[in-house]
């Protein structure tokens, strides 16, 4: 007969391992205790990613025994204290070239701009315009306006583009199949903020180039990891500016 030497909560035994043809190799954990404490592990453990299976008996209604059943040895990974779900922030940060025209410094802002912009990358870029005509060019790039005197300069001396920080926040959740937590689909492709993110070891950008970031809520992906187990997986992109018509940003159109 089991004892649980004057403790008030179950007793943990050592685990064994079972194997069925169907289910593959699973971990059995084994609890002794009293009725109300194995009754109220027992509460606690459907609500953490893992069990499978439970099952409580005893054969005097004093002493009790709590089996849970772990598949796939994903016992190891549990922590009791965990809570309901475990989630994980990610920021994960790129490199993205972008067209010297869209700097704030050059971007135009009016027909002028854009017809100056337009000149510039034209002198710029035809063979026909140097050498012995670079006196020329310089008296016609001085009648530009300062943008495209800026885009001249920048393309004169090769270079292309720009480069900005691209970041994605990710999240992912870590569920056992009993938990009431579904993938969200509201917002999806629109702009939305990320809500409660982790920042205890990073913030939140607020910028990307030389602009403000705004962060377009992208489709979860829902992967099953092991029987009982899944991921659900959420990404915010982050951009300069989002189309408001396509996206609820707060780019024109």
């Amino acid at each position: 007969m089991a004892t649980t030497h004057g403790e008030t909560d179950p007793l943990e035994q050592a685990p064994r391992r079972t194997w069925t043809r169907s289910g593959g190799w699973a971990t059995i954990r084994t609890w002794l205790g009293d009725k109300a404490g194995c009754e109220s592990l027992a509460a606690k453990l459907t609500n953490e990613v893992g069990p499978e299976a439970m099952d409580l008996s005893s054969d005097d209604n004093v002493n009790y025994r709590l089996e849970v059943t772990y598949p796939d040895g994903q016992d190891t990974a549990l922590n009791l204290g965990a809570g309901d779900s475990n989630v994980t922030w990610e920021l994960i940060g790129n490199s993205l070239n972008k067209d010297l025209k869209t700097h704030s410094s050059i971007s135009p802002t009016d027909a002028t701009d854009r017809a100056d912009l337009a000149c510039a990358e034209e002198w710029a870029r035809s063979p026909s315009l140097a050498g012995a005509n670079a006196a020329a060019i310089a008296k016609k790039v001085a009648t530009l306006s300062a943008k495209a005197q800026k885009l001249y300069q920048h393309l004169s001396k090769g270079t292309q583009g720009y480069e900005i920080a691209s970041y994605v926040i990710r999240k992912t959740i870590k569920l056992g199949y009993s938990q009431a937590v579904k993938a969200s689909l509201s917002n999806v492709n629109k702009v939305e903020e990320p809500t409660k993110c982790d920042t205890t070891f990073f913030e939140i950008p607020t910028q990307q180039g030389d602009s403000t970031i705004e962060w377009l809520k992208r489709p979860p992906t829902v992967t099953q990891v092991g029987r009982g187990k899944y991921y659900i997986i959420q990404e915010w992109w982050g951009a300069t500016k989002w189309s408001s018509d396509l996206y609820g940003g707060t780019a024109k159109p």
